[in-house]
């Protein structure tokens, strides 16, 4: 663009040719006979006109809307300044283009095509996990929350949404969308059409944003490059669990609750979580967390399980916002002392840690806060039941847990458990 307006600015002025026949003007008055030269013949208006365009005089030049426009390019200054109007149009637009929306950051013209495989999920949901984070954070520091109440738990409890709920939830959900809108997948091997697979998540369906993550390298797993099939899977996502914690910050006791936040993302097929990505924004120096629980691989990455020790073994963790009975179910049929705290992925991060026996839950619980705990659980040999040992199976129609649950290190020890709990009573 530099080059072209530099040769124009250099470029002398080139006359511009108007042709005679469409020239509409008048000619001077004469004043005596001999000006009106052979008004009396056919060709008279012609020689007449072509004899007044060859005259020397400005006064007989043929004028058109174009010799305002000449004149001010012929000027130097003028030139310039419409070089700069020009570069600052292209300025402008190419920005408004390129930031469209509120995610300037995280847009892209040029979308890479991933495979729908279990490889290309677990990266793009890492790489989402932590672009979600930063969004919790920036919100978090502007303390532009915004918080409304979405409804009450079955205990009467506030279930409180806020902006960074629905930014984080819109980065993660958007960015799936756009990362495997047309994926070779089964059904679809040569990516020549849109792939459908079910994206559950506990706030509303944001508006559509084009959002492109950098995608995380991840050690691949065993057969993890291998096609899936897009009907068989489900994503299941909470952009922000513990919001309460969140939006409180501190507890009554003055302890920080900021780390109980987590986002969750959950990979799930034919019902069985197979992978789970779990991220605390608000603990410096934790990578994201991710899991795979399939039938030919078992990993944890970013930490490792421990078991508890004996003091540990005395802990079991409660929601401290849905307790219901827990505290008194925990003391009475299991003999073990209750440790409340928010959030179910922090508690399955309690319980990956060792830093507890159990994770005991005697109400209602919703499948995307318990999801990507569970498939992490399962990529160490743990695993979560309802109260009473049974599987639980993630879908679309049965949005809620009705029936408790334990989770665990130990599948034993579930079982240990849910002997226990058989016969107590839940108020769902």
């Amino acid at each position: 663009v530099f080059q072209f307006f530099f040769k124009m600015l250099r470029k002398p002025l080139q006359p511009n040719s108007t042709s005679l026949k469409s020239v509409n003007m008048k000619l001077p008055k004469p004043t005596t006979n001999e000006d009106r030269p052979f008004l009396e013949t056919n060709k008279s208006v012609r020689i007449a006109l072509e004899n007044l365009s060859q005259s020397p005089s400005r006064k007989y030049v043929p004028r058109n809307t174009g010799s305002l426009l000449r004149r001010l390019w012929s000027n130097t200054l003028c030139r310039w300044i419409l070089m700069v109007m020009v570069l600052l149009c292209v300025f402008v637009v190419g920005t408004r283009h390129f930031s469209n929306g509120s995610y300037s950051g995280f847009l892209a013209s040029e979308v890479p095509e991933l495979d729908f495989t279990l490889d290309n999920l677990i990266s793009a949901s890492v790489g989402l996990s932590a672009m979600a984070a930063e969004q919790i954070i920036a919100v978090k520091k502007k303390h532009a929350e915004n918080t409304d109440i979405k409804g009450k738990t079955h205990e009467g409890v506030d279930e409180p949404v806020t902006e960074a709920d629905r930014e984080s939830d819109a980065v993660i959900i958007n960015g799936l969308r756009t990362l495997f809108r047309k994926s070779k997948a089964i059904g679809n091997e040569n990516g020549e059409h849109d792939i459908h697979f079910d994206i559950i998540s506990e706030e509303s369906n944001p508006s559509a944003k084009e959002i492109v993550p950098t995608l995380e390298y991840i050690d691949g797993v065993k057969n993890g490059d291998v096609l899936l099939d897009p009907s068989k899977i489900s994503i299941i996502v909470d952009p922000l669990d513990a919001t309460k914690e969140f939006t409180e910050e501190k507890d009554v006791d003055g302890s920080d609750m900021l780390p109980f936040v987590t986002t969750l993302i959950c990979i799930v097929e034919n019902e069985v979580p197979i992978a789970g990505i779990v991220n605390r924004p608000f603990v410096d120096d934790e990578p994201v967390l991710w899991g795979v629980a399939t039938a030919d691989e078992h990993q944890l990455h970013g930490m490792q399980k421990r078991e508890p020790n004996a003091d540990e073994q005395k802990l079991v963790t409660v929601s401290r916002s849905h307790t219901g009975a827990g505290k008194d179910v925990v003391r009475d049929n299991l003999g073990k002392t209750s440790k409340p705290a928010g959030g179910a992925g922090y508690k399955s991060w309690l319980v990956l840690n060792g830093n507890v026996d159990a994770y005991i839950h005697v109400t209602a619980i919703k499948i995307w806060d318990l999801c990507a705990g569970h498939a992490l659980l399962r990529a160490v040999g743990g695993d979560i039941t309802d109260k009473n040992g049974q599987t639980l199976k993630y879908n679309k129609d049965t949005p809620k847990f009705k029936n408790g649950l334990i989770a665990a290190l130990d599948t034993q020890k579930i079982q240990q458990y849910a002997e226990k709990l058989k016969d107590v009573t839940l108020d769902t």
